[in-house]
């Protein structure tokens, strides 16, 4: 009798812990399953994961015009980064791509350039969601602020800008005129700038580059043909 009921004991306590461990499979499928929707929801678990452009390249920085955000600063800001899972999250996935974007996006590979051993580097310029003019620098031994100058570059759709003399070639720009990313030929005075490049943040001094007082900024001025202009010449196109 005494071995019947331990027998009885033993079988009810192996029952129970076959109870408790079933209950916890099944809570951690449920939990596995959550997680798994959250992926499926997030692609942005995927360190690449809607990073590539159509050519190969990976999206370092966009800057949306027009926006208020100033446009070096927001490039060298190191408080900022959009790469990380919960800003990506919340980021629309047209901002990390070249679609329309009322946001600024700067990613991970800004704050590991050094790391990642860049080879090159392309600039994009978009008007209505096409692109108008590139360029395209080497990236070999450069830093994330160094790589835009014109050492570096190899192409570009302005024909004339690997040959032509340039006073100005920088991201930083000039910051007397408060002029950046700025590639000029030319900045003597208001009727004789020109060049090809110019982002503004602020009400620009010269009459080629007065905006109707409910513009907004950053403007980025570029010179509309294939090759420099004098920007007081009319020339130059504008994205806002």
């Amino acid at each position: 009798m005494l071995r019947f009921v331990a027998t009885v004991l033993l079988f009810s306590a192996v029952t129970c812990q076959d109870d408790l461990v079933l209950r916890l499979t099944n809570q951690l499928n449920d939990l596995r399953a959550q997680l798994d929707a959250i992926k499926e929801r997030c692609s942005d678990l995927d360190p690449l994961g809607g990073m590539v452009e159509e050519d190969g390249y990976f999206l370092a920085f966009k800057l949306f015009a027009g926006n208020g955000r100033d446009a070096f600063g927001s490039y060298g800001s190191l408080d900022e980064n959009n790469d990380v899972v919960f800003q990506r999250y919340v980021t629309p996935s047209s901002c990390r791509h070249t679609g329309a974007c009322g946001h600024n996006f700067r990613g991970d590979f800004l704050f590991y350039w050094d790391e990642l051993l860049v080879d090159t580097v392309k600039v994009n310029i978009h008007k209505n969601g096409e692109v108008v003019h590139y360029a395209v620098f080497n990236g070999t031994g450069s830093t994330y602020l160094n790589w835009f100058n014109q050492t570096k570059l190899l192409e570009s759709s302005w024909l004339d800008l690997k040959t032509s003399s340039t006073n100005f070639f920088s991201i930083y720009g000039n910051s007397k005129l408060r002029r950046q990313f700025y590639i000029s030929s030319n900045s003597t005075d208001c009727g004789s700038d020109a060049g090809w490049l110019v982002i503004k943040n602020s009400k620009e001094k010269c009459s080629w580059g007065k905006l109707p007082k409910t513009a907004k900024y950053p403007v980025i001025f570029y010179a509309n043909p294939n090759h420099a202009v004098k920007f007081s010449s009319g020339g130059e196109d504008l994205t806002e």
